[in-house]
């Protein structure tokens, strides 16, 4: 199976390439720069993604901070634009499932312009039509999940529920 990996070169993403590393999933980076881990890597600008290898999943890790963005519209390039950019080039892929790290207390209604966005993009995901599992990254449930067996068989991927088993908002990666 191929996965499609955007934001491999950040924390959560590399931890998805080291995981992959004892499985047969092929996984293929698309990001601004190489992992240096994949043979397969499409090194691109997230403004204009090409067209995407055929993939049965997509799973977007890509993410900043303010701070580090340098603005909100720099943070919101990233963690909205990008996703969105990333998660329809996959849909036309074939990705059948998206993974995407958020955030917790994520809402599109937030007053605190973080969660907000991420609320936002968590929304819009959604209206895609593309089945969309949340994960709140390696500081919750899916570092619990992902060192049991992240790949086995590409886990059982569950479309977004109302409690993870965190007891936090959102889908969750069943093994």
């Amino acid at each position: 199976m191929r996965v499609l990996l955007a934001g491999g070169t950040g924390l959560v993403g590399n931890a998805v390439i080291e995981a992959s590393k004892t499985t047969d999933i092929e996984v293929v980076s698309v990001g601004r720069r190489a992992t240096g881990k994949l043979s397969r890597e499409i090194v691109t600008e997230l403004e204009t993604i090409p067209t995407l290898p055929t993939a049965k999943v997509a799973i977007c890790t890509l993410g900043s901070t303010q701070r580090k963005a340098g603005s909100r519209e720099a943070f919101r390039a990233v963690d909205y634009t990008a996703v969105m950019k990333f998660a329809a080039a996959a849909q036309l892929a074939g990705a059948e499932h998206f993974i995407v790290v958020t955030a917790v207390g994520a809402t599109a209604r937030s007053s605190v312009f973080y969660s907000r966005v991420k609320g936002e993009v968590e929304r819009d995901l959604s209206a895609l039509g593309l089945p969309v599992s949340i994960s709140f990254g390696l500081d919750c449930c899916w570092a619990i999940e992902a060192k049991v067996d992240l790949w086995s068989p590409f886990c059982k991927l569950s479309p977004p529920s109302p409690t993870d088993s965190c007891g936090a908002r959102g889908g969750n990666i069943a093994v």
